[in-house]
């Protein structure tokens, strides 16, 4: 038989060991404010209550809910319960906790803020109006919050399916579509190297004046009728000139080099021995009297 206590029993911090909680098989009735406080075990349910009372009502409160137990499946009843009219905070008022998702995220709802001040996002590829099915009627783009001036935007209008933005929030423009450049069509151009303007061949590539400037002194070559020079040797009244150019298709024209302040062309006899080189003949050859002008005929 138990013994009833009528006082509260005071151990003095020691410990009472082999202690079973009070058995029932189903939850007694008929507790008040007098009972706060009663654990029980419901062998029945196999679950441990106890009993609260507040506002002139009490309940008994299983232990594993999970406002007392937080196991895994606790956590995930209690997480679905949320409403409409609840916010769930996870840190302090400080906003500087950091929350570590080990896994996909879903959100599946109306609206996404972030209020941080940096997002960074390792994806190359963003795709907006994801839930679009069917033929497409919504744009999608880009806006820029500016404060108390007008918003700005960039989007895909699908009316008339072009690239569209805008400056003041009300007038788009079209992007312009920038294709190839040719003879008839205005677009993006490529310049020509030195050898592609050298070989001349190519129908696409642009030609600067600095590569035309190139191009043309790929095709002369001018020099003065003298064995001083690098590219001229003279030998039993012939000069033998190196012109580099490649090719025996050369005009050769020879003048005099203020020659008694004198300017005019001069005749002589003209060979083309080799691609690179020309020979002009005198019957009595001085160096510097003469200059001689190749030019490359393509």
């Amino acid at each position: 038989m138990a013994i009833k206590h009528l006082a509260n029993l005071d151990l003095n911090n020691n410990e009472i060991k082999n202690v079973k909680i009070d058995v029932v098989t189903s939850d007694p009735s008929g507790m008040g404010a007098a009972n706060e406080g009663r654990i029980i075990y419901n062998s029945q349910e196999d679950d441990m209550k106890f009993w609260s009372f507040s506002g002139g009502s009490g309940s008994w409160v299983s232990m594993k809910n999970a406002d007392v137990d937080v196991n895994k499946t606790n956590l995930l009843a209690r997480l679905a319960s949320f409403d409409g009219t609840e916010t769930v905070n996870i840190g302090d008022a400080d906003d500087d906790t950091t929350v570590v998702i080990r896994g996909n995220l879903q959100v599946d709802g109306t609206t996404t803020t972030v209020n941080s001040a940096t997002l960074s996002v390792a994806d190359n590829i963003i795709v907006l109006n994801k839930d679009v099915t069917g033929s497409p009627t919504e744009n999608a783009g880009l806006e820029v919050e500016r404060g108390s001036a007008t918003n700005v935007k960039f989007r895909w209008n699908e009316t008339t399916d072009k690239w569209q933005f805008t400056e003041d929030g009300t007038t788009f423009y079209n992007l312009v579509q920038i294709q190839d450049a040719s003879e008839t069509v205005k677009g993006i151009i490529e310049l020509a190297d030195s050898s592609e303007i050298t070989a001349g061949t190519n129908a696409t590539k642009a030609v600067t004046p600095a590569g035309l400037t190139s191009k043309l002194q790929s095709r002369s070559f001018a020099v003065d009728l003298d064995a001083g020079e690098s590219t001229v040797t003279l030998a039993n009244n012939v000069f033998t000139v190196t012109h580099s150019l490649n090719t025996r298709d050369v005009i050769v024209q020879v003048y005099e080099n203020n020659l008694s302040g004198s300017f005019e062309t001069a005749h002589a006899d003209v060979n083309r021995p080799t691609v690179n080189t020309i020979t002009v003949s005198f019957t009595s050859a001085t160096s510097g009297h003469h200059r001689v002008l190749i030019t490359k005929i393509d």
